[in-house]
């Protein structure tokens, strides 16, 4: 058993702020507040503030070096820049990104990424050592070849729960109608068999008819994450909310995702027996990051 100590830290619990010490026991959260005798590992936090990890909910991190996207360039040109990446420029994409996520105190993400780059992602995610569910977009899997599927199920078996369960898979079609309903019937039974997220874009102009399409395909469930450019329908928040949908608007995060990624700042996770996600700042500068416990960043 390795114990981690935060000393003298202020500490941002459910019940609100308070000035102590933070324990951790290998990957949990062991007290916040009371005084802590010894520990393995010992970080000075006086002068600084202690949070859960910042989680977020939708990213495509194999973007995260091209230029040139905010002049006229459309989402399927974006998403074909992406799968055109040779498997080096993706993966110095995904490492950039992550350790800039690490740097600003995330330790949870949720990223889609190409069927070409997915073991690309999960590879970094595992050196980066952040917490992170790859979202393996479907759409360039439409015919359903397959090698294609097999990709998919080979990377579910090989990666899924890796890293004691660090790392996750999401099954993760582009929008409702980029893949044909026989392979969405495929996709989410292989997300109830694996235990995965499904995670698609539900654009504000075709919000009802997307909403309407998922629902009667079976799509929307309590394992499903949708995320919308903008606030939808009355009618189609409430079909999402009467499902049980987990629905994220912008970059907002809901105390639904976070539970369902990991640990985030405002959802009260700083308590004994949470995850040891947990990020020191200094005003608003990522000191020390640690994911499960483990010192992950910043990075340089």
């Amino acid at each position: 058993m390795t114990t981690t100590a935060i000393r003298g830290a202020l500490l941002l619990t459910p019940e609100g702020e308070k000035q102590g010490d933070l324990l951790i026991q290998d990957d949990a959260i062991f007290s916040v507040g009371p005084a802590v005798r010894t520990a393995d590992v010992e970080i000075d936090g006086a002068g600084m503030t202690a949070s859960a990890g910042r989680v977020l909910p939708h990213a495509h991190l194999g973007r995260t070096l091209l230029t040139g996207d905010e002049h006229g360039c459309t989402s399927a040109e974006r998403a074909q820049r992406e799968r055109d990446l040779t498997l080096a420029d993706a993966a110095h994409a995904y490492r950039s990104g992550m350790q800039a996520l690490v740097s600003a105190g995330f330790t949870s993400v949720l990223t889609m990424a190409s069927n070409a780059h997915a073991e690309t992602a999960l590879a970094c995610a595992a050196e980066v050592g952040l917490r992170a569910t790859i979202g393996i977009d479907l759409s360039d899997a439409a015919a359903a070849t397959a090698h294609e599927w097999d990709t998919l199920l080979r990377l579910t078996r090989e990666w899924h729960g890796a890293e004691r369960g660090r790392l996750r898979i999401a099954i993760a079609p582009a929008t409702h109608d980029a893949i044909p309903d026989a392979l969405w019937a495929d996709a989410l039974d292989l997300a109830i068999r694996a235990d995965a997220l499904v995670h698609t874009h539900v654009t504000q102009a075709e919000g009802d008819a997307a909403v309407t399409h998922l629902d009667r395909i079976g799509a929307l469930t309590r394992r499903t994450v949708l995320i919308s450019d903008g606030a939808l329908s009355p009618s189609a928040t409430a079909a999402i909310s009467h499902a049980g949908t987990t629905l994220v608007v912008g970059s907002d995060t809901t105390p639904t995702l976070a539970r369902m990624l990991g640990p985030g700042p405002r959802f009260g996770t700083l308590r004994p027996g949470a995850k040891a996600d947990v990020v020191v700042f200094e005003g608003t500068t990522a000191r020390t990051v640690l994911v499960d416990g483990r010192s992950v960043g910043p990075a340089s």
